[in-house]
């Protein structure tokens, strides 16, 4: 496979994840290489154990990154985005303000400000233009009533009294379970939430499997839900509550996730100098800063004069203390300590003046 050829068959909320569904070797796979965590299987990282789409969310974060920083390295002819555009974004989404972004690329800030409308612009034309595809393929996917009469005929095997009866038995056939299922979950309300067992009481009636019509759901993308399976929902529905409580839920997990931290140096192998930085997520701060100095929009502009006159492999990126917990420590906590130890490395090296970029 070529880099980058699974991102163009995948959803917007698949591009944010940077994994999706392989519901043929029912797997999570990266989008980016195409490393697979089978489902059902336990994955080891460090000393704690992952289910497939979690090890698959953590694949993403430790070996790629920020899903970000992935689509803005690829190339124009993929991303329509000009190298201007890709500084200005990465200074954007850095959280840098208008006057900072002004002093870093040049330009006054009504420029910036300019910028930031014509992103605007180019950001509702994108949704103008995807609206346009999906209503081409409705219309070219639209289903007579002939071809509803075929498929309801086609459907009727599997049933002992018609569609609105019971299952006989479960299609082996790929074609005739997709078309079984996407008969199947027009039985659940696209607008609410269900638990597990609203979602078994509903597929009961059926078929006594239910769980594995439940799993189809699923693994089929028809249903989505919380990684804990407290609740369900069909995917496509009005599901801001349910967005909120996943993404709630996500956060909760990543913070119990044993995240490697502590501090950081960028070191310049020619000329000895050296940049710290404190971070709770070692793997991501590697990744941050190696994008931000390739970008050119680096905030510390020492350092980014140097990378560009010495050139990246004159540039030793490594891990100068790791600060271990037994138990996790509140952000606010993990915040004191991580300062104290950046201080500490500070007083340390010295790294300030013809000593370092500090």
């Amino acid at each position: 496979m070529k880099p980058y050829e699974s991102l163009w068959d995948a959803s917007i909320d698949e591009l944010k994840k940077g994994y999706r569904w392989d519901s043929q070797n029912k797997a999570f796979a990266c989008l980016i290489c195409g490393t697979s965590f089978v489902k059902g299987e336990i994955f080891p990282l460090g000393d704690q154990f992952f289910d497939a789409e979690k090890r698959a969310e953590l694949h993403v974060l430790h070996e790629h990154g920020s899903m970000f920083h992935v689509l803005l390295e690829l190339d124009k002819k993929h991303s329509g985005i000009t190298e201007q555009q890709k500084k200005i974004l990465t200074l954007f989404y850095e959280g840098y303000n208008d006057k900072l972004i002004s002093e870093q690329i040049g330009g006054s800030t009504s420029t910036i400000r300019n910028h930031r409308f014509n992103l605007k612009e180019k950001e509702r034309q994108a949704k103008v233009f995807l609206t346009l595809m999906e209503l081409l393929k409705d219309q070219t996917g639209t289903v007579t009533k002939e071809e509803e009469k075929t498929k309801q005929s086609g459907l009727n095997r599997y049933f002992s009294d018609g569609i609105d009866g019971t299952l006989k038995r479960f299609p082996t056939k790929e074609k005739d379970r997709i078309m079984l299922l996407n008969y199947l979950i027009k039985k659940f309300d696209p607008e609410r939430q269900y638990s597990e067992k609203e979602i078994n009481d509903i597929l009961k009636a059926i078929y006594p499997d239910y769980a594995l019509i439940r799993r189809y759901f699923v693994d089929y993308g028809l249903m989505e839900r919380t990684l804990d399976g407290s609740a369900y929902w069909v995917k496509g529905g009005n599901r801001n509550t349910m967005e909120k409580e996943r993404r709630s839920q996500v956060k909760r997990e990543y913070k119990e996730t044993k995240r490697e931290m502590g501090i950081i140096q960028i070191k310049n192998v020619t000329n000895g100098k050296v940049y710290l930085e404190s971070s709770r997520n070692l793997d991501a701060v590697f990744n941050k800063n190696r994008f931000l100095l390739n970008q050119g929009v680096h905030r510390n502009s020492k350092l980014q004069k140097d990378w560009n006159d010495y050139g990246a492999d004159q540039f030793l990126l490594e891990v100068l203390e790791k600060v271990e917990h037994t138990e996790l420590l509140p952000d606010q906590d993990d915040a004191k300590e991580l300062k104290a130890l950046e201080q500490k490395w500070l007083n340390k090296l010295q790294p300030f003046g013809e000593q370092g970029y500090h």
